[in-house]
């Protein structure tokens, strides 16, 4: 069983999140003019936590943009998709929208009680709404031809949540954007590596049984755009945490399952597909992408510097439009052995919140390696401090400097490295352009 107290206390740093949003956008800092819809009191946050969440903004939408614009020819006719795992109340999907990108499929994955709130936002607000078109909501979601707001707990993700994926038009075979911001880290590994073991495994589950929404579970948009009572909220259905053993079949209604098992110090995973009434079963040496690449990819230090990722060209690689293509990008803590990480991380356990995966996962060098491990082609990582210090141009730092004085300049050099961008990328490298 999973903890629902310490869910909660997860939770609750969506509405942290939302806060440091809106206070950087209203100062200034960027633009975001749907941060205001998801909060319910401006909290003014200390300019140390503005520029954190200004470089978390500005990188990561930077990044997205750059895959973005390499692997189409215009932002208006672009087969991409994206999936955001604990998107929270995050409002990229608006903001793109509104600047002219248009996508294949944008998925928002989050708990249901997450969801319903978003949903009840979203449904409220005519501006919103206007970005997602027609629509059916129910069961804490929202559904569209494009944008999908989808309810689940990400822990039971290969089980519940990729099915439902499936179900709502995500295909491998299009190329896509993988976004998890401060979520993974909260999972144990063992659930987290599930995750990228899916992105990165060759079969598409249930790709013969795609499916719009159901009727019955989803109430429509009538003419003049209103919305059918709301659905009462669905409390999660997991009441196993545990992983599937080897050979052990779980039902999951109609739907296709996957059946992991590890093998112990094989280096292969042996994964059992039950799709219909065909079994079909693959090896795949999860370490394989160390000896295919090992001469292309260079690991960066963690005081990787703008001389050396610049010099570093042999990782360039335009996207490939008739391959798979994978980007996933995250945003995570590092670091917990020093003192300041020890004290991140008392601070985050009196909240009721552990982040069992930064022991996994420390430094920059692990998390590129978490990417290696799964078969990704490319993998990076950078640090905020160095984000800030080689990424942001001088005069956008004279332009932040103008908006708010940083007296913190030691706070912000320990916070600051102890945060870090990584990203993973299959059939296309995205590179942040040095300014």
């Amino acid at each position: 069983m999973f903890n629902d107290k310490k869910d909660e206390a997860i939770r609750s740093t969506n509405d942290d999140a939302a806060q440091s949003r809106f206070s950087a956008s209203s100062l200034g800092y960027f633009k975001d003019p749907y941060a205001n819809a998801f909060v319910k009191r401006a909290i003014k946050r200390p300019p140390v936590i503005n520029r954190g969440t200004y470089v978390r903004h500005t990188i990561l939408n930077k990044m997205i943009r750059q895959f973005y614009n390499q692997h189409c020819n215009s932002k208006e006719k672009c087969n991409i998709q994206v999936v955001s795992f604990g998107a929270g109340s995050d409002t990229r999907f608006f903001q793109m929208k509104e600047e002219g990108f248009e996508f294949f499929k944008y998925f928002e994955i989050d708990f249901p009680e997450i969801t319903i709130k978003k949903a009840s936002v979203i449904l409220k607000n005519k501006e919103l709404t206007a970005h997602i078109g027609k629509y059916k909501f129910g069961n804490c979601e929202i559904v569209s031809e494009v944008y999908n707001l989808v309810s689940g707990d990400l822990r039971d993700f290969t089980h519940s949540v990729a099915p439902k994926l499936m179900r709502l038009g995500f295909s491998k075979s299009i190329p896509t954007i993988y976004v998890s911001e401060c979520v993974l880290i909260y999972m144990e590994p063992k659930y987290s590596d599930k995750i990228l073991r899916w992105v990165t495994s060759k079969e598409d589950i249930l790709e013969q049984q795609v499916i719009f929404a159901d009727s019955n579970d989803y109430s429509e948009e009538n003419v003049e755009g209103e919305v059918i009572p709301q659905t009462e909220l669905i409390a999660n259905q997991f009441s196993d945490g545990s992983s599937s053993k080897a050979g052990e079949v779980k039902s999951n209604g109609d739907l296709s399952m996957e059946i992991a098992a590890n093998v112990e110090n094989s280096g292969f995973q042996n994964i059992i597909y039950l799709k219909g009434f065909d079994i079909i079963e693959r090896a795949t040496n999860i370490n394989a992408a160390k000896d295919m690449v090992s001469d292309e990819i260079t690991l960066m230090a963690s005081n990787v510097s703008k001389t050396d990722y610049a010099k570093d060209s042999i990782l360039s690689k335009k996207c490939d439009k008739n391959g798979t293509v994978v980007f996933f990008l995250t945003f995570e803590q590092i670091l917990p052995g020093d003192k300041f990480g020890e004290v991140m991380l008392q601070n985050l356990h009196s909240r009721n919140i552990d982040i069992p995966g930064i022991f996994a996962y420390p430094d920059l060098i692990s998390q590129q390696q978490r990417y290696r491990n799964f078969n990704f082609e490319m993998s990076h990582s950078i640090d905020m401090f160095t984000l800030f210090k080689d990424f942001v141009s001088s005069e956008e730092k004279s332009r932040l400097d103008k908006i708010e004085k940083l007296d913190e300049v030691e706070e912000w050099d320990l916070l600051s490295k102890h945060y870090c961008i990584s990203w993973g990328s299959i059939g296309c490298d995205v590179r942040l352009q040095i300014e």
